[in-house]
């Protein structure tokens, strides 16, 4: 069968030209040719399909090189074969370098059909090659891309380590301006991708005898000295040579790492909260009869050593209260009344104590922006942070220094970094600041600072309970925490809340005091602590009233029932088996709806404390109390039970 074949053929000749197409049937082809004479013809041809080019060299309007010239002009791809009657060795070969297939006389046309079939055949390699080298430059293209671009890090070792190869991504990782830089700078890649020598023997060991490393967490050292963590996939690939190279990705983690340090830390201090909340209504249940026993023998002796005794009793009593509230505070952010407060006067206030209190070589310096920035929060509270980061900042200053504290405003969003607290939504801020020339904090440190009992102080000089319980005050405000610090250089504190609107002026009355000295009234005292009941009952019968005592609220709804007509108060813990104050509450209030009724709490939840107060409790007592505390809070509520008329005695 006859192969098909598009061909032009320049020649004058017309016989020539259909002798040329006779041989070409003769050697099994099918020819279609379009002859030409002229340039503009051969330019007009070369615009159809066509697989070859047949040329004679000397003809009237221009000549086989030129018609060469042409072809080539428009594809290097079709073969072109001078064909011609005279033609010197000398033109053939000048004819070959400048791109001609081949050349053949005029009078041995018989291998016509051979030179042909050898020229498409050439040309069609030629082709398939350029086709294979275009897609293996776009593969490579394609793939220097991704090596180019990856926000991995690529890398390839040889067998001692060296850095080979590595991408940009890798260079940037590790603080490199370029990664031609990194590989010839990098003379041990693996003491950058794990800064401790067991680490990196353990996984050398890994790789050697299982031959990969899949999502390995390692702790790397940038070229500035600092640390990031990686997670790193490597594969130990062995060359018929017998040398082993390593190729292998990083990913920077720090991130996620920095993420997970904070939940973890945030997890710690949940449980250290729930652990709080637990403990703290037995502990201050213990405080209740030293504090108030203290307060019964003080007025028994008249002797100093016995009273300086007692005094030291109280003191650490009221000390053991005072971190239980510190704990709760830390663990659930403790509530109170939040009003609009301008934090410049604090600042003013704290910068008089610390003058007054502090040692003489820390001077105390206050930097006030603005007199006017206002949040809304409770007073206690924000003294006790401002308090809590001066007495750190003065432990920080042994040789003495400079202690700053100022008020700002500042602008943050959900980018700001922070060092604890709520990541903070776009808006205005009012920035408390504390900032001293101390000693600083080392970096093993920052990431433990607020946890609970956490303090590099010597014993007995903290309780590690100062920042904890400034970031649980400052989340439940709504607010986060900044740290600027350098060892040997000082540390600042920033403490920022919601902007507030302004306070107005408020006017405060202070009750005055009730006599507290008791008529035979009668007392029901309910608490599942018998220590509690004793020592309480023995206040108030000492007081002048009668005292009826239960052990819990199922109890309490008994005695009350016997003793309805006479109980003029009704004394109750908040948290106790079997029926708790709020059921005690409940049943009272049923069988009596006047009577007063005062809740103790140790610790009680804010859901307990707020379905108190819907009951309609008369008022609130807070473990561990005092005597005096105890004694006034019952004649207040008494002296309001009196009927109108009644002579108070």
């Amino acid at each position: 069968m006859a192969h098909p074949l598009n061909l032009i053929i320049v020649e004058d000749n017309l016989a020539d030209a259909e002798l040329l197409q006779r041989q070409l049937r003769r050697a099994g082809f099918n020819p279609t040719a379009v002859r030409v004479e002229r340039e503009e013809t051969l330019r007009a041809a070369l615009r159809q399909p066509v697989d070859i080019v047949l040329s004679d060299f000397d003809m009237p309007q221009f000549n086989g090189l030129r018609a060469l010239e042409i072809v080539r002009a428009v594809s290097s791809e079709i073969p072109f074969i001078l064909v011609s009657g005279t033609m010197g060795e000398d033109i053939a070969v000048e004819a070959m370098k400048k791109g001609a297939s081949d050349y053949l006389l005029k009078d041995r046309l018989a291998r016509l059909g051979q030179a042909i079939t050898a020229a498409l055949m050439q040309a069609r390699a030629r082709k398939e090659r350029q086709a294979l080298e275009t897609a293996i430059a776009d593969t490579e293209a394609r793939y220097r891309s991704i090596f180019e671009n990856a926000s991995e890090g690529i890398f390839q070792l040889d067998g001692d380590h060296r850095l080979l190869i590595a991408n940009p991504a890798l260079a940037r990782m590790f603080g490199w301006e370029s990664a031609g830089a990194m590989t010839a700078s990098v003379a041990d890649f693996g003491q950058l991708l794990c800064k401790e020598d067991a680490g990196r023997t353990r996984l050398l060991d890994t790789l050697r005898s299982q031959r990969s490393l899949q999502g390995v967490e390692v702790c790397g050292t940038r070229k500035d000295g600092s640390s990031i963590w990686l997670s790193l996939n490597a594969r130990l690939i062995g060359s018929p040579d017998g040398s082993r190279h390593v190729d292998g990705t990083v990913e920077d983690i720090s991130a996620k790492k920095a993420l997970e340090s904070q939940l973890l830390r945030a997890q710690r201090l949940e449980s250290v909260g729930r652990l709080a909340g637990g403990v703290a209504h037995d502990i201050n249940n213990i405080l209740v009869p030293v504090l108030m026993g203290a307060g019964m023998l003080r007025a028994k002796t008249d002797d100093p050593e016995q009273q300086a005794l007692l005094d030291t009793m109280e003191a650490s009593a009221r000390r053991g209260a005072a971190i239980v509230k510190q704990l709760l505070q830390f663990s659930r952010g403790a509530s109170g009344a939040r009003v609009a407060i301008k934090p410049a006067a604090l600042v003013k206030d704290m910068c008089d104590i610390m003058r007054e209190t502090f040692p003489k070589n820390i001077t105390v310096r206050s930097e006030l922006a603005s007199q006017d920035l206002a949040v809304v929060g409770d007073p206690t509270q924000l003294h006790q942070i401002l308090m809590n980061l001066c007495v750190n900042a003065r432990d920080a200053m042994h040789d003495g220094g400079e202690l700053r504290i100022g008020v700002r405003e500042i602008s943050a969003d959900p980018t700001t970094k922070i060092a604890a607290g709520i990541q903070p939504r776009s808006g205005q801020y009012v920035a408390l600041s504390v900032g001293d020339s101390g000693c600083g904090i080392s970096p093993e440190h920052l990431e433990t600072i607020f946890d609970p009992f956490f303090t590099t102080k010597e014993l007995g000089h903290g309780t590690g309970l100062g920042l904890s319980t400034v970031l649980g005050i400052t989340r439940s405000h709504g607010g986060f925490i900044q740290i600027e610090t350098a060892v040997g250089r000082g540390t600042t504190f920033t403490v920022a809340f919601p902007l507030g609107a302004a306070p107005d002026p408020v006017r405060t009355e202070t009750a005055p005091p009730v006599k507290a000295t008791g008529r035979s009234d009668l007392v029901l005292v309910v608490d599942d602590e018998a220590p509690v009941r004793t020592v309480v009952h023995r206040v108030l019968v000492a007081a002048g009233y009668r005292c009826i005592d239960a052990s819990d609220g199922a109890e309490g709804v008994s005695r009350f029932v016997e003793h309805m007509h006479e109980v003029r108060l009704v004394i109750t813990d908040v948290m106790m088996p079997n029926m708790d104050g709020v059921g005690l509450l409940r049943a009272v209030r049923a069988l009596d709806p006047e009577v007063p009724v005062v809740a103790t709490s140790g610790a009680g939840g804010p859901q307990k404390l707020e379905a108190l107060r819907a009951l309609g409790v008369s008022g609130m007592l807070q473990k561990p109390f005092s005597k005096d505390d105890l004694l006034q809070t019952v004649a207040r509520h008494i002296v309001e039970r009196i009927p109108s008329g009644t002579p108070a005695t």
